[in-house]
């Protein structure tokens, strides 16, 4: 198999992760209201307030998962390329993207950054070493087919150890 040809897309469309965040953090909130109310004994009021406590830090934590910023994201054929939607061709993070969750319509994915960003002055994104990239196919259905494509196509050869070996050798001569 060979790589994917180089390949851009804008990240840009969220709703799916989004509704689906909103129904996993409803879900729980609703499994956390049933349980205080079930059993035989009324629940204390400490068990209420703990618990609705951390249900509330839950919704909190759900509301800042969906804030998805648009981003920039390019396969050169030998790196994946990350970046702030303003930065298109220019990424500044290089790095591997792996894929996490894949339902056919959405995936999930994780970019793994290999080597240091180049910062633009005003890019505020909040890439972290590792960072998880929510993809649906609903906005990029021209692109939807590449994009897995590349995500799922093989990586460029590295080098032959023994080749490597050799190269290193001649270099400390």
């Amino acid at each position: 198999m060979r790589a994917a040809p180089a390949f851009h897309v804008n990240l840009q469309h969220f709703t799916l992760w989004r509704a689906g965040v909103a129904m996993f953090a409803l879900l729980a909130f609703a499994c956390n209201l049933a349980w205080c109310a079930s059993g035989t004994e009324p629940r204390s009021m400490a068990v209420w307030v703990i618990s609705n406590s951390l249900a509330m830090w839950l919704a909190v934590t759900a509301v800042r998962a969906t804030r998805s910023t648009p981003l920039s994201l390019r396969w050169d054929t030998l790196n994946w390329r990350l970046g702030p939607m303003t930065s298109v061709g220019e990424e500044p993070a290089a790095g591997q993207l792996k894929v996490v969750i894949d339902l056919g319509s959405w995936m999930l994915l994780r970019f793994v950054q290999t080597e240091p960003a180049v910062l633009s002055a005003g890019w505020r994104c909040g890439l972290r070493p590792q960072s998880c990239l929510a993809v649906q196919r609903k906005g990029l259905e021209p692109t939807w087919h590449a994009l897995r494509c590349a995500v799922y196509s093989s990586r460029p050869a590295k080098l032959a150890p023994e080749l490597d070996h050799a190269h290193h050798a001649t270099a400390l001569e």
